[in-house]
């Protein structure tokens, strides 16, 4: 449409104005773009969706986005719309068959993954229709039914039922009439997984009343044990726990819970309430975390925890000395499996298919929308795939930006070409950055390795042990030496003062322990904190804050320190008790810069004001409860 011409918007009025007049209360806006298959802006709904969310809100009608925007425009989905759905229609459009699948159900899991933290207040995610209502036509087994009721109960989407309200059978009604799931799903807190790279996940919200949700689901394909630990929640202490969907109290249980026998495609759904003396902490991107002025979330400001190889040549060599240490370079490669890459949309793995991919084995997709995603410090990063006529265009997003369209086809006279580099970028500034890949044309997309150019955190990438000559070997961390926190070797990790030992910043390997590994090149992963799951949110003008209401007795404000940071003024229930200074030589994660107990068990609210410096973050607070809530 053309806004240029006035007469556009007061068309949209005068539509808007007379759905008004009709007692309308609901708008559903189908096949907005970016997104709904057309990310590239060949297609751009904005304009409309603005004009049509002014028009509508004057007229008190919910304006809801279909059918699957573009994530990387949320907040301005979410400042013109009251809903937005982020995926493709649940349907399965089987005839009489059924209403949905499974697998429609399923995919809606690592996009949850992408999306959860969009939803809020400010408007909320859809799933589309609720299918559950009636077994012989939802096309889901008992179990099934009840993961989906679950999935959007705790996604706190709305319960659009796709069934005939007028033939639900009895479980269909006990599922959407379960006050306490609804509760959850009215708390309008939506759960985050601790992990997608499993198919028994954990998914949990804290609620404003100190309580969590917690929800068990089965993906796999045999009956599990499915186990919540509370530390990966944000819980240090022991809890009361509560299954919601039977309505039955489950005990206390001290560092986490496990169900036993969650069915194939099923779930468990639990009020866990901590108990006297638990430690809780907030994330900064919790629900319950207040800001006030212009916050931004990441955007360069975040450190996220990472790993350095350091290659050893081992050698036994009667009087031939110590070898020189191997060329290495600091760059690393990851294989498609592993479980940093977060996969949006529905995804497959094909393992042993001989055709020359790294490690033998590839992911792929089939859906127009699917993506990939990976954040890493570093300076550079690699995406490798194979080429073929099934294959077509996908879009590069660097740091949420569209950077690049390229393409993956190959002509069919040219066969196959496998571990191609179809977008390489260097140079990048030293930090944090994230590359998200989408797919748009083609039957398939694949991954195989992205290989990644790392930040160097290390004086040297290698060294050179002869068990005929045992020597340690020293190398000097080039972060803070705060931040190193670990070296292992193919997932053991090794005992500090043991096998290693740590001074300043330098780091000795002992040459008892070196002794240990077998002649040939070992590579040893030196670990470095970084900030409480990967994320902060910053400020740059003085004036602005972020607060945490809660009741306990002693809360902390847990952030980074940096030579961009100044000080910070602190509020205890409006009364300002101390001035923190958060500025370091060094940037430096998870940094116990305020804390104070004693308080009475009340509600309190704790409030940081940024004072000086150039930028203010903010991590974590962390407050410990008196009684169970």
């Amino acid at each position: 449409m053309d806004f240029d011409n006035p007469c556009t918007t007061k068309y949209i009025d005068s539509i808007a104005d007379l759905l008004g007049e009709w007692g309308v209360d609901f708008i559903k806006f189908d096949s907005v773009t970016p997104g709904s298959g057309v990310s590239d802006l060949s297609m751009d709904a904005r304009e409309e969706v603005a004009a049509w969310s002014q028009a509508l809100e004057r007229n008190d009608i919910w304006f809801e986005l279909s059918w699957a925007v573009d994530i990387e425009y949320a907040d301005y989905w979410k400042q013109h719309a009251d809903g937005w759905r982020i995926d493709w229609d649940v349907e399965c459009y089987c005839g009489d068959e059924a209403l949905t699948t499974w697998e429609n159900v399923a995919r809606l899991f690592p996009r949850l993954a992408d999306w959860w933290r969009h939803a809020g207040p400010a408007g909320w995610n859809d799933l589309d229709s609720l299918n559950v209502g009636n077994g012989r036509m939802d096309g889901l087994t008992k179990d099934e039914r009840r993961t989906a009721a679950t999935l959007w109960a705790t996604a706190a989407a709305p319960f659009y039922l796709g069934n005939d309200l007028t033939d639900l059978d009895e479980y269909g009604l006990e599922l959407v009439t379960n006050e306490e799931v609804i509760a959850v799903n009215q708390a309008g807190v939506p759960a985050r997984p601790v992990s997608t790279a499993t198919k028994h996940q954990v998914w949990y919200a804290l609620n404003p009343d100190g309580t969590y949700t917690v929800a068990l689901y089965n993906l796999g394909r045999a009956d599990a044990d499915i186990t919540v630990n509370w530390s990966d929640i944000g819980l240090d202490g022991s809890a009361k726990v509560r299954d919601l969907w039977a309505g039955k109290n489950l005990g206390s249980a001290d560092g986490g819970f496990t169900a036993e026998s969650v069915p194939i495609h099923g779930v468990r759904l639990l009020k866990v309430t901590p108990e006297k003396q638990s430690v809780i902490t907030v994330n900064d991107d919790a629900l319950r975390v207040a800001y006030d002025g212009e916050w931004v979330r990441n955007s360069g400001y975040e450190v996220a925890a990472t790993s350095q190889p350091f290659t050893v040549a081992v050698t036994d060599t009667p009087g031939g000395g110590t070898p020189a240490p191997p060329a290495t370079g600091l760059q690393v490669t990851l294989n498609d499996d592993d479980p940093r890459i977060a996969y949006s949309g529905s995804w497959g793995d094909s393992n042993n298919r001989g055709l020359g991919d790294h490690a033998d084995d590839v992911h792929y997709a089939e859906a127009n929308g699917a993506a990939f995603e990976y954040t890493f410090q570093g300076t550079g990063i690699q995406y490798v795939t194979e080429k073929h006529e099934s294959q077509g265009d996908v879009e590069i997003y660097l740091d949420g930006q569209l950077v690049d369209t390229v393409s993956t086809y190959l002509a069919p006279a040219d066969g196959r070409i496998s571990q191609q580099v179809v977008y390489d970028v260097s140079d990048l500034p030293s930090g944090s950055h994230t590359l998200r890949v989408v797919k748009k044309s083609g039957s398939f997309m694949l991954l195989d390795k992205l290989v990644v150019t790392l930040d160097s955190l290390l004086s040297s990438t290698s060294g050179a042990f002869n068990k005929a000559a045992p020597a340690d070997i020293a190398v000097d961390v080039l972060r803070d030496p705060s931040q190193f926190t670990s070296i292992s070797v193919a997932g053991e990790t090794l005992v500090r003062d043991t096998d290693y030992t740590v001074s300043g910043s330098t780091v000795t390997l002992s040459s008892g322990y070196l002794a240990t590994l077998a002649v040939g090149d070992a590579t040893l992963e030196f670990g470095f904190v970084g900030d409480h799951l990967g994320d902060v949110h910053a400020v740059t003008a003085d004036g602005d804050s972020v607060s945490l209401t809660f009741r306990g007795t002693a809360v902390s404000w847990i952030a980074p320190k940096g030579p961009d940071q100044g000080t910070v003024d602190v509020f205890i229930d409006g009364k300002k008790v101390e001035t923190v200074d958060t500025n370091h030589g060094s940037r430096v994660s998870n940094e116990v810069l305020f804390s104070i107990s004693g308080l009475k068990d009340k509600e309190h609210t704790i409030e940081i004001v940024k004072a000086s410096g150039d930028v203010l973050r903010t991590d974590v607070f962390q407050y410990t409860v008196k009684k169970a809530g």
